[in-house]
């Protein structure tokens, strides 16, 4: 004869499966919430033009809508459109980490030196000097 579960094992296995059921379902939302789905890729591994060998930082032009990108092992700073296309590059001195974008101004940290940059009114670089 097979035995009836009594009311005590009847709640403890629905309160098991009410259990699992929620962890379930938090790790469908937390695997919703941060999954991504990819749109495209903008560059490849590499030190070529639109390249970039170690992606560091990146600020996006307000007005330009321009990308740039702190390349730290290829030393220089890409520049891509808001579509992805590679617009240009700047070279900087060994290992820039740093990147700020204000009014006509590009600012780079590399080493030990402290770059600033003038666009023209397009978003090219006019001229670029450090000191040693």
């Amino acid at each position: 004869a097979t035995r009836r579960p009594v009311a005590g094992e009847q709640l403890e296995r629905k309160l098991t499966e009410l259990s699992e059921s929620v962890e379930l379902n938090e790790k469908l939302v937390t695997a919703a919430d941060y999954s991504v789905k990819l749109s495209a890729v903008w560059s490849r591994d590499g030190t070529g033009p639109s390249e970039i060998k170690e992606p560091f930082q990146l600020e996006i032009d307000d007005t330009t809508q321009n990308v740039f990108v702190v390349d730290n092992e290829g030393d220089r700073i890409q520049v891509f459109n808001g579509e992805g296309k590679h617009l240009y590059q700047i070279r900087t001195p060994p290992t820039p980490f740093g990147l700020a974008l204000m009014d006509k101004y590009i600012f780079v940290s590399a080493g030990k030196n402290l770059i600033k940059i003038k666009k023209s009114s397009k978003g090219c670089v006019k001229s670029v000097k450090t000191e040693d």
